[in-house]
């Protein structure tokens, strides 16, 4: 009998990869065995495909193609502003003048004056030197790491950083050393403990504005100062923040009073600003030379194209108006709306009020029969497991938006109380 029996309810992705099997490819055949198997019983919410323009309500289906429609959990446009008018006339405007295609790398013919103009905007916005924009936010942070980080050099991470940020950091160097979450001390037993053994090594401090796992921010002006004196470099990434907390979209940086003040900042386009792409912003001069000279995907991936540069300028201009702000309001109002409802039902809800609310679910089983029972009832939302989130710790990560009303999240409500009540 094959040790792979799929199951639709018990399990983990690692369970299911065959090491043993020479072929390369057949090793991952129990795996899609058993994903085809959570499918069919209604259990695997991954990889939903969307069929109308984002917004509070969706309308998608499945990998099998069955139906999900209701209120929109699962996308990422916390601020509504992918379908507003500005930015979808903005980007015809650019496709009339520049056509849709970059033409070739940021370091040959592909950037456009939109890139160049988009640049100055990031470093302004952040208060920061410069910026340097990329096709995404995890192709920036890998120019990063592979331009600043030698093998022989050290990075701390936050234990529950997301699992992307810890993979590319490996790729750098073997040196990761994981401090406990969000402990400003753990990170100086780090700092001391490298500076005593190796005091002439390169040390990279790289923390989330908010983390991805429980959407708590660390202090970030204590980090600021412990890398000062022990001449580590900080790096801050705003993934899930910016843009769309804190004043005037400048997120937690702006919330804690450290705009412009720590040494490299990084995040992504593709949450709050209505397209793709990702950024560094730096002080420091040499940053852009050193990622034209020695970043193979300055090199040989295509830089944005002119109709995303478009999109992002439309949005910053409102981000960073009045717009923006009644956005962010709207967008705080129902995010504490749907957190005060689930923790009256007995969820336990993670993190702060923002772009994303964590609830913890438990064990895979258990969280994958409440997605279900939500997911085809009338909401959509994802569910995070092993190994993106700790075992035993599945949990949706639920996305609200502006343009949410009461009613989207008394209907919401009243799936995850038939939910809770079904699972137990």
């Amino acid at each position: 009998m094959s040790p792979f029996l799929p199951d639709s309810l018990t399990g983990i992705a690692s369970d299911f990869h065959d090491a043993t099997n020479r072929n390369l490819l057949e090793r991952w055949q129990p795996l899609c065995d058993w994903l085809d198997t959570r499918l069919r019983d209604g259990f695997d919410p991954a990889c939903k495909v969307n069929a109308v323009r984002i917004g509070a309500r969706a309308l998608a289906h499945d990998r099998r193609g069955r139906m999900l429609s209701g209120v929109n959990l699962a996308s990422l446009d916390p601020l509504n502003i992918s379908t507003h008018p500005r930015v979808l006339a903005a980007t015809q405007d650019a496709a009339a003048r520049f056509g849709i295609h970059s033409g070739g790398s940021a370091a040959m013919m592909g950037l456009t004056s939109l890139v160049v103009t988009l640049e100055q905007r990031m470093a302004t916005f952040l208060s920061m030197r410069d910026a340097v924009v990329f096709p995404t936010g995890a192709d920036a942070l890998h120019a990063l790491f592979r331009t600043l980080v030698q093998p022989g050099d050290h990075i701390i991470l936050d234990s529950l950083a997301a699992p992307g940020l810890r993979d590319l950091a490996e790729i750098a160097t073997r040196k990761v050393h994981l401090a406990h979450h969000l402990s400003p001390a753990s990170v100086l037993e780090h700092l001391e403990k490298i500076r005593a053994q190796e005091p002439d090594a390169g040390i990279l401090v790289m923390m989330e504005a908010m983390s991805y796992a429980d959407c708590q921010s660390p202090d970030l002006v204590t980090l600021r100062e412990m890398c000062r004196l022990h001449e580590a470099t900080l790096l801050v990434d705003t993934a899930l923040d910016l843009g769309s907390t804190g004043p005037g979209g400048r997120g937690v940086l702006g919330r804690q009073g450290v705009l412009g003040e720590v040494d490299l900042v990084s995040g992504t386009f593709a949450r709050a600003f209505a397209s793709n792409g990702g950024f560094l912003a730096c002080n420091h001069p040499a940053l852009r030379a050193a990622i034209v000279q020695s970043s193979l995907i300055h090199w040989s991936s295509s830089a944005i194209s002119p109709l995303q540069a478009a999109a992002i300028l439309a949005a910053l201009d409102l981000i960073d108006g009045m717009e923006g702000d009644w956005r962010r309001r709207c967008l705080l109002r129902n995010c504490r709306a749907f957190r005060q409802g689930l923790t009256k039902q007995g969820y336990n809800v993670l993190g702060e009020p923002g772009s994303a609310i964590p609830v913890l679910l438990g064990a895979a089983a258990v969280a994958r029969r409440m997605t279900a029972e939500v997911l085809y009832n009338g909401a959509v939302v994802n569910l995070l497991e092993y190994p993106i989130v700790p075992q035993g710790g599945a949990r949706w990560i639920l996305h609200p938006m502006a343009d949410h009303s009461a009613e989207d999240v008394d209907t919401f409500l009243a799936l995850t109380e038939r939910a809770r009540r079904f699972a137990a």
